[in-house]
């Protein structure tokens, strides 16, 4: 009969614990009284409200760049009416630097739009990649 080493620790294990954490004299051993007095303190002072959840998928960091890309095309919309109501007042020095600015602010906004769909397009193909290599 052959004994395994692997149920004599398992055993010895459930023993120790059936007769509670006894230590040398078999006695448990004893929390200080000063930590058993901050717990009891923690313990009352704690707050009760359920502890506030936060989107940790991703979904609130494309969130705030969608919103972000928004306020700045409605930016660049209502600067453009801004610049037709005013136009039947403005001279033509005025509205050629009036429409300098729009077309740079136009460029800037397009540009801007084409880099960040740049990098959903290769992080698209990038996780495509990925999933036919697995």
């Amino acid at each position: 009969m052959s004994v395994d080493p692997t149920s004599q620790a398992l055993q010895a294990s459930l023993d120790q614990m059936a007769n509670g954490a006894s230590g040398a004299g078999g006695q448990a051993p004893e929390t200080p009284q000063a930590l058993t007095d901050k717990f009891q303190s923690l313990m009352q002072q704690a707050p009760m409200s359920a502890p506030a959840a936060h989107e940790a998928d991703g979904t609130a960091v494309a969130s705030k760049l969608v919103a972000a890309q928004d306020a700045e095309l409605q930016q660049t919309v209502n600067d453009a009416l801004q610049l037709a109501q005013a136009a039947p007042t403005l001279s033509m020095n005025e509205m050629s630097a009036g429409t300098i600015r729009m077309t740079l602010e136009l460029a800037s906004t397009q540009l801007d739009l084409e880099a960040k769909m740049g990098v959903v397009d290769s992080s698209k193909s990038a996780i495509e990649t990925l999933m036919k290599n697995q």
